[in-house]
Parts: C-alpha cells; sequence; structure tokens
C-alpha cells in the first residue's frame, strides 16, 4: 500500500516535500513520526479535511488509512487525542482522478462509532458499563459528522437591549443574522467618517436647528480663505514681531518703558531694554548688562548723604564724554545705549 508521511514535533505536523496522493483511492496509509509527546495516547483520531468537510479516523500506533478524498488538490491532516491533545494541519497535495467531478456517487466512509467498536472489541478487561461510558465520552467531545462552515447569513444575531437602549436612533436589522448586523456596523462605521453625517442640535430663538460638520465647514472655508482680503491689507503686511518686540516697516514700535524703583543702599541689578530705574539713598550699585548687547535704558541716581559711594560697571563700558564721578548728596541721570553710556549730574550745565 503506498503511504503518506506526516511528522509531528512539538504539536507541528508537517507532511514531507514532493509526496501527493490521488483522489478516489482507498489504497493509501498515512504514516505518522511522532514525538515523545504522544508517547502515552494510545488511541488517536486523525482529522481530514477537504471542501469544507472532514473525516475522522481512530486508529492505534502510528498509522491509518486515508479515507477516500474526491475532488480537491489540498488536504489537510491533524491528529487529536486524549482530553486533550492536538497538532496543527499538515498540507497533502492532491491530485484528481478520473472520477473527479464525474456523476459517480462518492463511497460513504466508515461510521466513526463502529470504528471505536472494532478498536475496543478485544479489551476483554473492560465492563460493558465502562465500554459505553468511554464510548459516550468521546462521542460528546468528537461529535459525529462533517459539515461546511457557516456563513453570516446563517448565524442568528440580534442588536442587545444595551445598544438599544443606548442608540434608539439605530436603523433595524432586515433580518437577525450576523450579515445584517455587520451591515449596520459598516454603514455607521463608514457615516462617521463623513462631515455630512457628523450633526448635533442646536436650539435657537426660532426652535431647534441641526447642523452638521460639512455644513458648518463649507461656511467657515471662505472666510478663512479670505481673512486677509481688506482695504488695509498693505498697512497690516508690515506689521512683524521680533525678539519679542512689535514691528511696524522693520523698526521697533516704542512701549512705555518698564519701571524699576529702589529706596535701599545696595543695589544689584541687570539692565533691561527699554526700562526706567530710579534709586534714593544710594551708596553701592553694581550693574550687569543684559544678555542681549542692543538695548536702552535710562536711570537717576540720588546719592546718599554720607557713607562711602561705590558705582562698579562692566567691563567694556564707553562713555560719551568723560566717567562720572559719584559724590554723596549728589543726584545724577545716566542714559545708557548699548553698553555706552551718558551720564550728568543734576544741576551741572545748565
Amino acid at each position: 500500500m503506498p503511504e503518506l508521511n506526516v511528522i509531528v514535533r512539538g504539536k507541528i505536523a508537517q507532511g514531507v516535500k514532493g509526496q501527493y496522493a490521488v483522489c478516489e483511492n482507498s489504497d493509501y496509509t498515512v504514516k505518522f513520526d511522532f514525538d515523545d509527546d504522544w508517547r502515552s495516547q494510545k488511541y488517536k483520531t486523525a482529522r481530514f479535511i477537504w471542501n469544507d468537510k472532514y473525516e475522522d479516523v481512530v486508529f492505534e500506533g502510528d498509522e491509518c488509512s486515508l479515507p477516500i478524498v474526491s475532488d480537491t488538490y489540498c488536504l489537510k491532516v491533524g491528529v487529536f487525542a486524549g482530553d486533550l491533545q492536538t497538532t496543527t494541519p499538515a498540507i497533502i497535495v492532491m491530485k484528481k482522478s478520473i472520477l473527479c467531478g464525474s456523476a459517480t456517487a462518492e463511497k460513504p466512509s466508515e461510521d466513526v462509532y463502529s470504528q471505536i467498536m472494532a478498536l475496543l472489541n478485544d479489551l476483554k478487561e473492560l465492563s460493558d458499563e465502562e465500554l459505553a461510558a468511554a464510548i459516550e465520552k468521546y462521542l460528546t467531545e468528537h461529535p459525529i459528522g462533517g459539515g461546511g462552515a457557516s456563513t453570516a447569513e446563517d448565524i442568528s444575531y440580534t442588536l442587545s437591549e444595551d445598544v438599544q437602549t443606548d442608540f434608539p436612533d439605530i436603523v433595524e436589522l432586515e433580518s437577525d443574522t450576523v450579515k445584517s448586523g455587520l451591515d449596520v456596523a459598516m454603514y455607521y462605521a463608514f457615516a462617521g467618517m463623513f462631515a455630512k453625517y457628523i450633526q448635533c442640535d442646536v436650539p435657537t430663538a426660532t426652535g431647534t436647528v441641526t447642523f452638521d460638520l460639512q455644513t458648518v465647514m463649507d461656511g467657515w472655508r471662505p472666510a478663512l480663505e479670505q481673512a486677509h482680503e481688506h482695504d488695509n491689507k498693505s498697512i497690516l503686511d508690515l506689521i512683524s514681531a521680533a525678539d519679542g518686540k512689535l514691528r511696524y516697516n522693520a523698526f521697533d514700535i516704542n512701549y512705555a518703558p518698564a519701571q524699576y524703583t529702589y529706596s535701599t543702599a545696595q543695589v544689584s541689578a541687570t539692565l533691561a531694554d527699554n526700562a526706567e530705574y530710579r534709586m534714593t539713598g544710594l551708596q553701592t550699585l553694581t550693574v550687569q548688562y543684559p544678555e542681549n548687547a542692543k538695548f536702552e535704558c535710562w536711570m537717576r541716581l540720588s546719592f546718599a548723604e554720607s557713607g562711602d559711594i561705590t558705582v562698579t560697571l562692566p567691563a567694556g563700558t564707553g562713555y560719551i564724554g568723560t566717567a562720572p564721578d559719584f559724590k554723596n548728596g549728589e543726584t545724577w541721570e545716566l542714559s545708557f545705549k548699548d553698553k555706552i553710556l551718558a551720564a550728568q549730574k543734576v544741576g551741572d550745565g545748565a
């Protein structure tokens, strides 16, 4: 008898490369090469699947007969046993015989129940009750019969009460089947992708009005596209910003200067652009320049009547005129621009 070999390793079943069987033949033997995982399984069942149907063959050892397979190019075979041990399906290439597709009736396969009886017939040590229980258990776990795959139109399905309660406006199913349920689900899934189906009700003075996102977008789009079309466009186009400052026609727009007031004897200050500083009772002043070399600020310093007077300016400070010489009781006005100092004692040079 011709043999078809199937190797089982780690529950993975694989047919030997290059082998094939011809349909409508009853003399094939399928020989399994099991690993140690199957050593404890005395009785096994081979399942053969083709053309949306299957046939189970119960066997002992490592080989069984191939049932008569018809009209297919592909046969799947796997093994299961016990409670529960299974393999993946191995693929066996089939070649159609001359009888495939003819009107000849297919020879019915041996009933699984008869196979079980044939295998267990010589187990004299089992009582009738034990034998009946074993057969009933097997048939419960492995129902007899084939059966093609059901389609979505064959399987019953109804919307749950929760869905109907939470979504009262959902369309009714055409029929209580999985297909109708899938059709409804796909409808709402696709509908949610289009702006015209995204709607809300808005109360108004004259009643409730329904708006959809597409209508809103159609109304806003022209306004957005024409947002910069107006009579003073040429003027607005000259407005810009740089370094946190508003500019017009590439020139800074002057803001009101920031005000800083000190009335302590010792002051340390980092100068800021566009700022005014007023200090009274001053004895010691330490000045730092901002990181940005371009800045402009003004200071009014009123020195204390007594005590040592010390004013420390950063290295690199330039002067317009001579460097100032600060003394007790004097008031000075200082103007800084980009590290250049112009200083004048109040009351002098009038």
